[in-house]
Parts: structure tokens; sequence; C-alpha cells
């Protein structure tokens, strides 16, 4: 399952695709192919992850945009993503700032439906682990569908991967975003301060463990889905709080101070790599490589790797 959008232009905002191309740029937002008011020529082209109001839009002009933005500078690269809320912000994120470095390329965004997206009724543990968010975009950069992609790093196994890594290879990590975890909840600002017995979500081995080790009294319910879904069952009283990465929060653009605080790490340890990116394409691919690497942070790089190195 994929979808495709191009970003051919530096600014991207809302969305929104401005620049080189004029009239065949204009976007148009939609609630999913066919929605009421779309115009004909956006229901038309590849399929689109079916995801609310923050959907890529569709494209006008799609195939027009496509064979213009291989005539550029420096063509077209292709980014692989997943399409919840936060993998997409900060894909989006990563093309501004390739495109900042490299302001003649354009980046067709593709999103592809993991095996860890698809899984909502069990724990990642007991599915197969966090290697599932990262499976189909691996083997996509394999099979020559992606050029590149963009992963959380805390997704990627350390140990048994998924997919044969030999001929994959990690080039670049940006700058890392902040790595706790993050409380949130509408009665307490602290793990100690929430109720005796209150219920607590989260779809974490390692923070279940951690929260059961500091309040053995707390109750620990299971929680998948995307954050909407997630911060949903704090608004209907299902739950008391939720623990999730402080870095999507942030990268999302999320953050609430009056409901979320940030877990200091003696008190709930991080996964080995949170709040840094790992950008992956195949294994001496040159022209990928040689684009990502002007966004490679040597200090996240030495963090991430001495992290992992520890598991």
């Amino acid at each position: 399952d994929s979808a495709r959008y191009v970003i051919p232009a530096p600014n991207i905002r809302n969305w929104g695709i401005r620049g080189h191309f004029g009239a065949s740029a204009i976007v148009a937002r939609s609630d999913g192919p066919g929605a009421a008011g779309t115009p004909s020529a956006c229901r038309s082209g590849p399929p689109r992850p079916s995801v609310d109001h923050d959907s890529p839009p569709a494209i006008l002009g799609y195939d027009a945009v496509m064979s213009s933005v291989s005539t550029l500078g420096l063509g077209t690269v292709r980014l692989g993503t997943r399409g919840s809320l936060l993998a997409r912000r900060q894909s989006e994120w990563v093309a501004g700032q390739l495109r900042q470095a490299h302001p003649s390329l354009a980046i067709e965004i593709v999103i592809v439906r993991t095996t860890g997206d698809r899984i909502q009724d069990r724990s990642l543990a007991d599915a197969g682990g966090k290697g599932l968010f990262v499976k189909e975009l691996e083997q996509a950069i394999l099979d020559g569908s992606i050029d590149f992609a963009v992963h959380s790093y805390k997704d990627l196994p350390v140990t048994m991967p998924l997919v044969e890594s030999a001929e994959l290879a990690i080039v670049a990590s940006p700058a890392r975003e902040d790595a706790r975890d993050v409380l949130i909840s509408r009665v307490a600002g602290s793990i100690d301060e929430l109720p005796s017995g209150a219920t607590v979500g989260t779809g974490s081995l390692r923070r279940k463990c951690q929260l059961l080790d500091a309040r053995p009294d707390l109750r620990i319910e299971p929680l998948r889905g995307n954050i909407d879904t997630r911060l949903k069952r704090l608004d209907d009283g299902s739950l008391d709080a939720i623990i999730l990465a402080a870095a999507g929060i942030r990268r999302g653009k999320l953050w609430d101070d009056s409901c979320m605080s940030a877990l200091p790490i003696d008190r709930m340890i991080p996964a080995a790599g949170q709040g840094a990116l790992a950008l992956q394409c195949r294994r001496g691919d040159s022209r990928p490589s040689g684009l990502l690497s002007v966004l490679n942070d040597a200090v996240s790089e030495i963090g991430r790797a001495s992290c992992r190195e520890r598991v």
C-alpha cells in the first residue's frame, strides 16, 4: 500500500506547493479520494491514504509536475515514509531541510503502509517487534520503489532485523530532538502525582516495566493507534494518562503545557536512539547518500551509536 505526492518548490507549508510550476502545481485539500467538492482532476492518479484533514493533498496536473521536475538540475528523489501524522510531519521536515541544501531538488514523498501500522489489536512485542514499522520501507528501498526512507531510529531493530540489512545503510542522522518520554495527563504532572490505581495507556513494554517499578499500584492498559486516537482515550475518561515520545510531539508541533510533562531520564529511560531520525538508502547508492550527507549531525550520530551499542 503506498501513495505519492511531490514537493517541487522550496516552500512547504500546510501541504501546499508553490514556486516553479505556477498553475500546474496548485493543490486542493480533500478528505479522501472522491470527496465532495474536489475537482475531478484531483480524483484521478495515484491512490492517497485516507487520513482526515491531514492527508497529503491531491495534486492537479500530477503528470505534468512529474515530467517537469525531472528536467531540473537535480531531478527528483523519492522519500519513503509511514503514513501516520507524526511520521509525515518528520518526513516533511527532512524534505524541507533537503530542499534548503539543494534548491533545485524535487522530493516525491511515497507513503508506505507498514505491518506495524496495520496491526492494532495487539502489542508489537507479541506481533514481532518494532521492526514491523520499517520492514516494508526497507523492502521498498531494495526493490527500487523509493530512493531513501525516513525512520525513527528507535524503530530500527538492534538485533534480528526483519529484512536482510547487508544491502542497506544509514547514511545520515539529523540533529536529535528531545530524547525523553512525555506524560500526558489532565490529572497529574508527574508519575508520582498520579492517583492511586490510576490507569495509564502505553503500547511499550519498556515503559510498562518502568512504570510498574516506580508505581506498582498503577494499571497499565495497551494503547495503539495514531496520536489523535490516543488523546481521545484521555478525553473520554477511559485513561488517566498516556506516555509518548517527546520528540514526536515536538516535531508534530503538538506540545501542550497544560497537560504534557517531560519525564526525567532517571525516572523513565528512553529507547535506544529515541529522538533521532535515521535516513536509510541502498548501500553504495551514491546519489541519495550524497544528497543526504549534508543533513548528518555528528553529535547525534555519536550519541545514537553509543546508545544502541549498549542494548
